[in-house]
């Protein structure tokens, strides 16, 4: 109990402290057209290509340089269909939470629980900032997860491990 305790009043600090945000450069947002997108058609199969280990390998339209964000370690994200759970690091901290989809359509619950540790540079935040903000996702080719906000895509990942087999 002392545990959930922590982690809900840490995640709240850290969305209260991520509050500030840049506006994306209208030049270099990715635009999703929905009906281009290669998404398996129902949901059973959409939610078995998410499962697994994604890296994040671009913050779309974010100013600050990818490398200059996360020098060593890349943000993740794993999806385990069975107990509707994600998880992950941000680079510096780890998460888990709860998830949901309907079709196209992804909602992560009531916030992540998240370890407390302190973190150089501000990519952590950018990160939380982005994840918090996710209403929609495609998958491309097995391989690439990309997450939106309605049709402008935030943050892309490449596939890293399978799903869990139970």
């Amino acid at each position: 109990m002392k545990k959930l305790i922590v982690f809900s009043t840490a995640l709240a600090l850290i969305f209260a402290s991520c509050n500030t945000s840049k506006s994306p450069s209208t030049s270099t947002a990715k635009n999703v057209d929905q009906a281009s997108v290669p998404v398996t058609s129902n949901t059973s199969a959409e939610e078995s290509d998410l499962g697994g280990t994604w890296e994040l390998v671009s913050t779309i339209s974010e100013p600050t340089p990818f490398k200059d964000l996360y020098p060593s370690v890349k943000p993740t994200i794993a999806f385990d269909a069975r107990p509707k759970q994600v998880s992950g690091t941000t680079s510096c901290n780890t998460y888990t939470g709860s998830y949901s989809l309907d079709g196209k359509t992804i909602s992560f619950g009531n916030g992540f629980a998240l370890t407390k540790m302190a973190c150089p540079g501000n990519g952590e935040s950018v990160f939380i900032d982005r994840i918090r903000k996710v209403n929609k996702f495609f998958i491309k080719d097995q391989t690439t997860l990309m997450l939106l906000q309605d049709d402008v895509a935030l943050l892309e990942f490449k596939k890293i491990l399978g799903p869990k087999s139970y």
